[in-house]
């Protein structure tokens, strides 16, 4: 009980000693559009093409340590909503296949990123944002129809998905200061999918021997508070 004590005095006052003005807790919101590239491989003689966007919403906590007053580290832990469509189309003897596929997918995302301020009145910075983001996916299903008819073919079927992402991100927006301690931001974001999410060797869909990565570009919402 004696160690226990002596450590949590110590742990109080490492804390205390670290310069409080370094840290800055924060909570995001970032409504979204996203969208998917869909390529077939070379021996695929089925045609996919993106169908446009879809709206989607991320939110969580994040944690920011600043270096100096124009640079800070920043880690999210980001629940998101997001999605994409593309379209199937091929010829199977005499049968033509035209299909549209609604995908819906909740990520965890994990951005990492460097923030640089630029001060540009006494209440005003302009922030740029640099980074990277590595991702769990949490659940995937997606709604099958045909296009020609809109007959709908399986509805919140199981995505044959890869269960893990990775994003580029790059940025830019504003930094208000409400108060010394608080301060508000808002910038739009555009996150960069590197690897493939479609997992041929699990899929029992008509999809067959294609890559999708996904894009996403959000409107990022936060409000900070320095301790």
């Amino acid at each position: 009980m004696k160690k226990f004590t002596i450590a949590v005095v110590l742990l109080i006052f490492t804390i205390s000693s670290v310069d409080a003005q370094k840290f800055a807790f924060g909570t995001r919101i970032a409504p979204m559009i996203s969208w998917s590239k869909v390529t077939p491989y070379e021996d695929n003689t089925t045609s996919y093409s993106n169908d446009g966007v879809r709206g989607g919403i991320a939110l969580g906590p994040s944690m920011q340590y600043n270096f100096s007053e124009k640079f800070g580290l920043e880690v999210g832990f980001l629940f998101s909503w997001q999605g994409n469509k593309f379209n199937q189309t091929a010829t199977l003897g005499v049968i033509d296949i035209d299909l549209n596929y609604k995908v819906k997918r909740q990520y965890l995302h994990i951005p990492v990123t460097v923030n640089g301020n630029i001060p540009i009145i006494d209440l005003l910075d302009v922030v740029m944002t640099f980074g990277a983001m590595p991702s769990v996916q949490l659940s995937g299903k997606c709604d099958i129809t045909e296009n020609k008819t809109g007959k709908e073919i399986k509805l919140d079927h199981k995505v044959p998905s890869i269960p893990v992402n990775f994003y580029l991100i790059a940025g830019a927006g504003a930094l208000i200061h409400l108060t010394d301690d608080v301060g508000l931001s808002a910038g739009i974001k555009y996150n960069h999918g590197l690897i493939d999410a479609w997992d041929d060797d699990q899929s029992n869909l008509f999809v067959k021997k294609m890559t999708e990565k996904h894009h996403f570009v959000a409107l990022d919402l936060g409000l900070y508070i320095k301790f």
